[in-house]
């Protein structure tokens, strides 16, 4: 072993990053302060940024093309449906690329694999390794980063880890998550936001563990210590370049193909007609006709179903959609019951297409077909559950 390994190793177990108790904490004060820099500051500033010039450079575009004497309709497809639906995507670069850098930095350190061995015990009742926890974190951030790190775990382990990140509020559920209850308990927002993100997250633990339980996986997790150094300049930015080239990929492929067929559905009629009026476009009758569906909690507007469609692209598009498509507010239409019905089916059913991209890349295109019919009825069965338990409660209160 090299002089400078050793001399750094012996500074690294010397600090209190590494003591039993004080070293928890740190730990999650490390990632707190990671979350500040991805989400809260410089990621979130440049984002917007970067989301800023997007705009200017769409209405630039617009107008250079409106003016050689492109169709308007030609330039609202480009424009809206494929440029700024991919660059909504890239838009999350800068916050993706500090959340990427900082853990390939406690990574190359060593510290990860050192918070792994601490927390295995923890988490193999559930069917997950120490490993794990990196993933998990990354899914608060953005999913697409946390299915690319669970790619290193184990086959049985990564389908695990992918069905806890269904139910993390990550940067696009939250915003989403807040919407949808602010428009029904505008006073206690907040408190009901962080109830039902910790409810939703334990119910996926809970069903981890009887899932263990039957199915008696104990993850393997070797025993290596682990190297610490100071981290490396060249590695951190080699892997940090190599993530982002994924996420990149996946923005100009199939998030390109999603934006282009979603569009087309939002402006055409089924005669493949184009339409100003979006209730008769494609997509609202598309919702129209699953409505039926959704009726066992008078989820029964076609509007609604549009929102939860356009959400299978982006989960942000659900908040878009349901201002475009119901002006008057989403309280006209929904009762409280069948309000928190939405709230929960829209938390928990089947991912956006990036996501989906990055699972299918890495579990394969049969898991990931199952996982899709397996997140749909979990959703179904939990809305169906909650809004009739709310709608006897409310019923019960009344008298």
């Amino acid at each position: 072993m090299k002089k400078s390994q050793i001399s750094s190793g012996y500074f690294f177990k010397t600090t209190a990053l590494f003591h039993p108790l004080i070293g928890i904490f740190l730990f999650f004060l490390i990632i707190t302060i990671i979350f500040y820099l991805t989400f809260v500051g410089p990621g979130k500033y440049f984002s917007e940024l970067l989301y800023h010039f997007f705009a200017i450079s769409a209405k630039l575009l617009k107008n250079i093309f409106l003016q050689i004497g492109i169709s308007p309709l030609l330039v609202r497809f480009l424009i809206n449906g494929i440029f700024l639906g991919v660059c909504s995507v890239v838009a999350f670069l800068p916050q993706t690329a500090i959340l990427f850098f900082c853990f390939a930095v406690l990574e190359d350190s060593g510290y990860l694999a050192h918070i792994a061995m601490r927390l295995h015990y923890v988490m193999r009742p559930f069917g997950l390794s120490g490993k794990a926890i990196t993933p998990l974190l990354m899914g608060f951030g953005c999913s697409v980063p946390a299915v690319i790190a669970a790619s290193k775990l184990e086959k049985e382990e990564q389908y695990h880890v992918i069905h806890i990140l269904h139910f993390l509020p990550c940067n696009a559920r939250l915003p989403t998550l807040l919407f949808l209850i602010s428009s029904f308990f505008e006073r206690f927002r907040i408190l009901i936001l962080l109830a039902f993100s910790l409810c939703l997250i334990s119910v996926s633990f809970l069903g981890l563990f009887f899932h263990n339980k039957i199915n008696k996986y104990t993850p393997f997790l070797a025993y290596t210590p682990p190297i610490y150094r100071i981290p490396r300049a060249k590695q951190i930015f080699k892997e940090t370049f190599r993530q982002l080239s994924d996420f990149l990929i996946r923005a100009f492929t199939l998030v390109f193909l999603s934006c282009v067929i979603l569009h087309l559905f939002g402006i055409l009629t089924p005669s493949f007609q184009i339409t100003e009026h979006p209730s008769e476009s494609i997509l609202v009758l598309f919702g129209n006709a699953l409505a039926p569906f959704f009726s066992f909690c008078a989820l029964d507007d076609g509007r609604i179903i549009a929102a939860l469609a356009m959400g299978f692209f982006a989960k942000e598009s659900i908040i878009s959609t349901i201002c475009f498509l119901i002006p008057e507010g989403l309280s006209s239409v929904c009762s409280l019951p069948s309000a928190i019905a939405l709230i929960v089916f829209s938390m928990t059913y089947i991912p956006c297409i990036s996501t989906l991209c990055a699972i299918r890349h890495t579990i394969g295109i049969k898991k990931t077909m199952r996982l899709i019919a397996f997140s749909l009825m979990r959703s179904f069965a939990f809305a169906f559950i909650l809004y009739n338990l709310m709608h006897l409660f409310f019923h019960f209160c009344s008298f």
